[in-house]
């Protein structure tokens, strides 16, 4: 049997969880049309045959309901009752993860707190002459301790450059809000990496290069909130380089230079890392080479013309606004009784349930008390704070290293020397490029990469650029041209 095939019905499988959740996400869409916000969202799904007597399942919508078989997660929360707790994902069943560790507050970020062997299978990554997984004490957006898990892999492959074996900082795109969804729970299982990781880390591997994967999202799964998710990233790096595998005498890593690849939600991690190293992590500045990030959606603003409420995206927006809020919990007040049920129901949900949500294209606004919530002063300051790119209130906050930004571009062909283009409509070129050229305008060196395709297709077209790119630093090769 094939690694392919085997990784497709893994993949069919996880497809298959969510299909009781993609099922309500659409009876909510078509219920939200019809009855006021303030209706008991049970009173949507009661006339469908079928749906009053379905399972409970771990990672679906029924999961988490106080009997089992029940749809009372379909009923919303009293507004005293909607507080951040209610929201967040459940433990992930691993006691290695979820244990009540009384760690020391105190400790340095990236500072590990324990180390444990981890098996890859071959479907995810290979060559490997031994992985592990640490526990790290970092920071969430307030600068509050917390714990974060990131996974050290170390290549059978020698590095044929000059110097110490290299490292590269991989960011998946996880887009997700569960635990059970992390890189660190992935990977064991043979799930392989989402593109252009899927790609590149293999390929990386195979060079000699070492990797670092970090569960970026934190230990409340707070997909797109982009500082807290720096922070992961910057402490996964400080662990891997410090880390000594036990029967060693020394950090195999410790003198290794550091470069980055991020793609979607992995470039909103990799994107912050970059820009909050020189405050967070002034130590790193010698030893970082760069950082490659594609399709980066840089702008919740920008994101909102493109991807809320529009047939496919619309799910992952979501997601990314529940993301943010698990660290910003003052957003939780705006949710009106659907927007709670959506909340709560989805507070375990991987990417490709989210995907699937999508058919429910209901916008933001739609599930809030106040049609107009983008002009409440908090959630404007929210979201400034999570746009990517110089900050004139954190004037220090800028990439102190190289970067290159590849895009899904009109520009670039997907047929050579003809004008057959599709850009990338889901993050919009126009945005990115103002993120490139205020970096620039701010003395980074910044290379922009347009390349075919939508924001997918772009993940697969960007992966031979970004490791061209990514090697040419580690080797000491003339910068290209940059912010042209």
């Amino acid at each position: 049997m094939s690694d392919r095939f085997v990784n497709a019905s893994i993949r069919a499988r996880r497809w298959a969880r969510p299909a009781f959740s993609i099922g309500a996400a659409a009876v909510l869409a078509v219920g939200a049309l019809a009855v006021p916000a303030t209706a008991n969202a049970q009173s949507l799904i009661n006339a469908l045959p079928g749906m009053s007597n379905l399972p409970g399942q771990e990672g679906s919508v029924g999961h988490g309901s106080s009997e089992e078989g029940s749809l009372e997660a379909f009923t919303p929360a009293a507004e005293s009752d909607r507080v951040a707790e209610r929201y967040l994902p459940d433990p992930s069943g691993d006691p290695w993860y979820d244990r009540d560790l009384d760690f020391d507050k105190s400790a340095a970020p990236g500072t590990i707190l324990d180390a444990r062997p981890v098996q890859l299978p071959s479907m995810g990554l290979h060559r490997i002459e031994s992985s592990w997984q640490v526990l790290i004490r970092s920071n969430d957006t307030n600068e509050n301790a917390q714990i974060a898990v990131a996974t050290i892999v170390l290549p059978k492959a020698e590095w044929s450059g000059d110097g110490p074996r290299p490292l590269v900082a991989s960011s998946y795109a996880t887009d997700s809000l569960g635990l059970a969804c992390q890189p660190s729970r992935t990977l064991p299982k043979g799930i392989a990496p989402t593109a252009p990781n899927a790609m590149l880390d293999q390929r990386f591997l195979d060079q000699g290069y070492a990797l670092v994967v970090p569960d970026h999202q934190g230990p409340k799964a707070a997909y797109a909130a982009g500082r807290q998710a720096g922070h992961v990233v910057l402490d996964s790096i400080r662990a891997a380089r410090s880390f000594v595998p036990p029967g060693s005498e020394e950090a195999p890593l410790a003198k290794s230079k550091v470069a980055q690849l991020g793609f979607s939600g992995g470039a909103i991690a990799a994107g912050w890392a970059a820009q909050i190293q020189p405050t967070y992590a002034p130590e790193l500045e010698d030893v970082f080479v760069g950082t490659s990030i594609g399709g980066v959606p840089a702008d919740f603003g920008a994101l909102m013309t493109t991807m809320d409420g529009y047939y496919g995206p619309a799910g992952i927006f979501r997601a990314a606004v529940l993301g943010v809020a698990r660290e910003y919990p003052a957003l939780y007040k705006h949710l009106n009784p659907l927007g709670d049920v959506f909340a709560y129901t989805s507070r375990n949900a991987c990417s490709e349930e989210l995907h699937w949500q999508g058919l429910a294209q209901l916008p933001i606004d739609s599930l809030t008390t106040d049609r107009h919530v983008l002009a409440d002063p908090e959630v404007r300051r929210i979201l400034v704070e999570n746009t990517l790119g110089p900050n004139p209130e954190r004037p220090k906050e800028i990439p102190s290293q190289p970067m290159q930004v590849w895009q899904g571009d009109d520009d670039a062909p997907i047929v050579p020397n003809t004008s057959i283009a599709i850009g990338d409509y889901w993050v919009p070129t126009w945005a990115v490029k103002r993120m490139v050229s205020n970096w620039c305008k701010a003395g980074v060196q910044t290379q922009y990469q347009p390349v075919p395709g939508e924001h997918l297709v772009s993940a697969g077209t960007g992966a031979d650029p970004a490791f061209a790119w990514i090697d040419a630093r580690m080797r000491d090769l003339p910068l290209e041209a940059s912010c042209n």
